[in-house]
């Protein structure tokens, strides 16, 4: 059984509520759903399920990326082929990432539009051996990102610190998680501080992770505090 069968699997027990759903993925928009079904991101397009074959609707420019996804039923859409997919049909949507167009269309469509983003929130929660050891990956590369690093940010700026962590991620085979926080001084108590350039002085705050197949890690460190305690 492999791991798009697992997840697909916990989607059945809506089969007799909805006739298939529908995920969308826009350009240069992150949808953690579509990707949970699809193990790729670089998709502008739409995942239709309908309990027997999942499919991939998409362009020509992005026809390639899509074909190595885990779905292989892949299509170039027209203009309508959303409409003719769903038109009087039960479709299951996420509204917590629905766009307004898509949903007027939809509605046009005569679709019976039902909510099952709570659904989709507890199959993602339940993660699957894959996705453990993905986790585990990226909290593993985490690790040796920091272990590189860590001493080097002498008579740097935080910018410029910033900029090396990131290139070790790069060196690692690795994008961040999240955009790379460096704090120094009085910067450390800013919440999210955006990393300027100036020079670091202690205490000094690292708040940073690695995307490792799609999962990702948070790392916080600090060093230089009158009030933090030594490791024993």
């Amino acid at each position: 059984m492999n791991e798009l069968k697992l997840r697909l699997d916990k989607m059945n027990g809506l089969s007799d509520r909805i006739d298939a759903f529908v995920l969308f993925s826009k350009d240069m928009q992150f949808n953690p759903n579509f990707i949970y079904f699809t193990g790729s991101e670089d998709i502008a397009g739409f995942l239709f399920h309908d309990f027997s074959k999942p499919k991939i609707f998409t362009n020509t420019r992005d026809y390639p990326v899509a074909k190595k996804s885990w779905i292989k039923d892949i299509e170039i859409g027209e203009k309508d082929t959303l409409e003719k997919l769903v038109k009087g049909k039960r479709i299951g949507i996420d509204e917590s990432t629905m766009h307004v167009d898509i949903y007027k269309k939809l509605t046009a469509a005569k679709a019976k539009l039902i909510d099952i983003s709570q659904h989709l929130e507890n199959a993602r929660m339940q993660k699957t051996a894959y996705e453990i050891n993905c986790i585990k990956e990226a909290c593993k590369i985490s690790g040796r990102v920091f272990s590189k690093v860590e001493n080097d940010w002498k008579g740097m700026s935080e910018i410029a610190f910033k900029g090396l962590i990131e290139y070790e991620m790069h060196r690692q085979g690795v994008q961040p998680s999240f955009p790379t926080i460096v704090a120094s001084g009085k910067n450390i108590a800013v919440p999210h501080h955006k990393p300027a350039n100036q020079k670091i002085k202690l205490p000094l705050l690292i708040d940073f992770g690695v995307r490792y197949e799609n999962y990702g890690s948070d790392v916080t460190r600090t060093t230089g505090s009158k009030w933090q305690k030594p490791i024993e």
